[in-house]
């Protein structure tokens, strides 16, 4: 099922290098930063070692809106999308997470911006 796939994908062709880069979102949320950061990496790790790039763009090439996008467009992104045209080498692979996890904040509800950002990071690094 799609759904169990990739959260996102966006894709941005940059016409400096003839690429297209495609960001692949993952969101992860767990009661813990570890939890949602092992899961995370997971799933990425999967992504290569199991192939699920070749479905997730079966599924995009499926799908595709490209709304107004003109004829010439559509088929340079299809060509990069397309594993046999010579084009999908100029393809770059980003990814995107999100981690959703509890955080217990600060006692003092009187904290500043700059007081609660570092508290954050005190804790993350933690």
């Amino acid at each position: 099922m799609p759904v169990h796939g990739t959260d996102g994908i966006h894709g941005r062709y940059d016409n400096s290098d003839d690429t297209l880069h495609l960001y692949w979102g993952e969101s992860k949320a767990y009661k813990s930063i570890g939890g949602a950061l092992s899961a995370a990496l997971k799933s990425i790790s999967e992504f290569y070692s199991k192939n699920q790039q070749k479905r997730e763009i079966e599924i995009v090439s499926d799908y595709l809106d490209l709304g107004d996008a003109k004829a010439e467009e559509r088929e340079a992104i299809i060509a990069y999308l397309d594993p046999y045209n010579e084009a999908s080498n100029a393809r770059k692979t980003y990814f995107s997470c999100l981690l959703v996890f509890a955080f217990p904040g600060p006692k003092d509800p009187n904290l500043d911006d700059n007081e609660l950002e570092a508290y954050f990071v005190t804790s993350f690094k933690a």
